[in-house]
């Protein structure tokens, strides 16, 4: 039976087409995505013209999931940001000091960071611990664009590191508050943003030999100074998200330092710690 011809489509009358309905188009699929699609997916009632596509399942741009048509870079984004989690989540100053004796959550301020290994455990695994949380957020970026993905999508798995960090399944969704791997994240980004926060940071700590608002202080310049260079809408709010997070991280510490009792760097603790 000859069908009926309506441009490049042939249908067959008298024959039922098949429910099969592609899941992003609505049943009109065009060659470059209809034709990625295995055979089992495609709708058998409606021939194709005769075109030279790249193979099944390597359109450019698409990758076929179960007959589900997924743009490329989300298939690498998301298991992306899992791995960007993950690395993130790992507890550094947790286990150096597990391997050192010490339960970390029960020493000093219970907070799994650089600061609170410099003052429970002395200077060189404090170093260590920065440096490697450091690294978490540079490497989350680095995995974004060793995979292809773009600045965006860079940007995001940075911040899933610093979500691991501070919420380790490692440590009962405890852990750190951050300063370090947002540091890290931010360098990786954008390396003149990194400089300042660096610079006004480490000032601030060293003037007031307080760590908490050099690090209130060097999150809050990063937003500021992204704005001002006029870097790009998402950097500028994965910058100031970094930063509203830190600081909401160090809301007790913020309540200390109104109070005049927060701790300086090198200074001695004058009540006994958690046990």
């Amino acid at each position: 039976m000859v069908g009926a011809v309506r441009g490049h489509k042939i249908r067959t009358p008298g024959v039922r087409r098949s429910p099969f309905r592609c899941s992003l188009t609505h049943g009109k699929c065009p060659p470059d995505f209809s034709s990625s699609l295995p055979p089992r997916c495609r709708n058998p009632t409606e021939a194709r013209p005769s075109l030279t596509l790249p193979e099944p399942g390597r359109a450019a741009g698409v990758r076929t999931i179960n007959c589900v048509t997924v743009p490329a870079h989300l298939a690498l984004a998301l298991p992306a940001l899992v791995a960007s989690y993950l690395i993130g989540s790992v507890p550094a100053a947790a286990w150096v000091a597990r391997a050192r004796g010490v339960d970390i959550r029960k020493v000093g301020s219970g907070n799994s960071g650089a600061t609170n290994v410099l003052r429970s455990l002395g200077k060189g695994p404090a170093l260590g611990v920065a440096l490697f949380d450091i690294l978490k957020g540079a490497l989350a970026v680095g995995l974004a664009h060793l995979l292809g993905l773009g600045p965006v999508w860079a940007a995001v798995c940075g911040v899933a590191a610093v979500l691991g960090h501070n919420f380790s399944p490692f440590l009962n969704w405890r852990g750190g508050k951050g300063v370090a791997t947002s540091f890290g994240t931010i360098a990786a980004l954008d390396p003149v943003v990194g400089a300042v926060v660096f610079a006004v940071g480490a000032s601030c700590m060293w003037l007031t030999r307080y760590v908490s608002a050099g690090s209130i202080l060097g999150a809050l310049t990063g937003a500021a100074v992204s704005v001002a260079l006029g870097r790009p809408w998402w950097l500028v709010v994965v910058v100031a998200g970094l930063s509203t997070l830190l600081t909401w991280q160090h809301r007790d510490n913020i309540t200390r330092l109104h109070a005049g009792t927060e701790r300086r760097l090198g200074e001695p603790k004058s009540s006994k710690p958690k046990v």
